[in-house]
């Protein structure tokens, strides 16, 4: 059975608006990704102190997000008042705040998550990220995932 589905163009628009004492500031930031041809998206809730994976990028088979293949990553809490920790981990891990309301965006799975020190000697390595769990601290919340792929 041959598929049905066209690869298509994924666009992402940002806007930054504020105005301070009658002058206005921001920027629209338009970003488009071409040849998608997967979209994983779904709501996910987050329980209470544990990390839960969200997010697993593997190689191939059903129901696996190739690492290699995802082009665009966006997770936003749903939550009105509580915050999630997001891990972002493969063979390095960092833990990132995620506001009631606010959203991270990763634009690939290449990322660094090392020591001060280290940024300083200039020992960045780009390293895949495999999984992406989070923790709510206070009560549980509600996250939404959207991963696009080629």
């Amino acid at each position: 059975m041959a598929t049905t589905v066209t690869d298509a163009n994924l666009t992402v628009t940002i806007t930054d608006s504020v105005t301070l004492n009658g002058q206005s500031y921001g920027n629209t930031n338009t970003l488009t990704v071409a040849s998608i041809d997967e979209v994983y998206n779904r709501v996910v809730e987050v329980p209470i102190s544990a990390f839960t994976a969200i997010v697993q990028l593997g190689t191939t088979g059903q129901g696996s997000i190739t690492a290699a293949n995802a082009k665009y990553i966006r997770i936003t809490n749903l939550d009105d008042t509580n915050y999630v920790n997001l891990k972002v981990f493969g063979t390095d891990a960092m833990v990132v705040k995620l506001e009631a309301g606010k959203s991270f965006i990763l634009g690939g799975v290449s990322f660094d998550a090392i020591a001060s020190a280290d940024i300083a000697q200039g020992a960045v390595s780009h390293n895949a990220a495999f999984v992406i769990s989070a923790e709510a601290t206070v009560a549980a919340c509600d996250v939404e995932v959207f991963v696009a792929s080629v």
